[in-house]
């Protein structure tokens, strides 16, 4: 998979299923992924297909 980043460095733990049900279910162009900090939720959006809209919920790791 293709990523690209930009912003400041950031580590954010998330479900990998989760996460690629996320993906999957976007089938745009691809997707766009946002979110402020570690444990706010993360955002996720796919380009080209306004209706849809994911959210993320991060996990707590020590």
């Amino acid at each position: 998979m293709d990523a690209e980043y930009s912003g400041s460095d950031l580590t954010v733990a998330l479900t990998p299923s989760t996460c690629w049900m996320a993906l999957r279910g976007a089938r745009g162009r691809g997707a766009v992924g946002k979110t402020v900090d570690s444990l706010k939720p993360a955002v996720l959006r796919s380009v080209g297909n306004d209706h849809f809209l994911y959210l993320l919920m991060p996990v707590r790791v020590s």
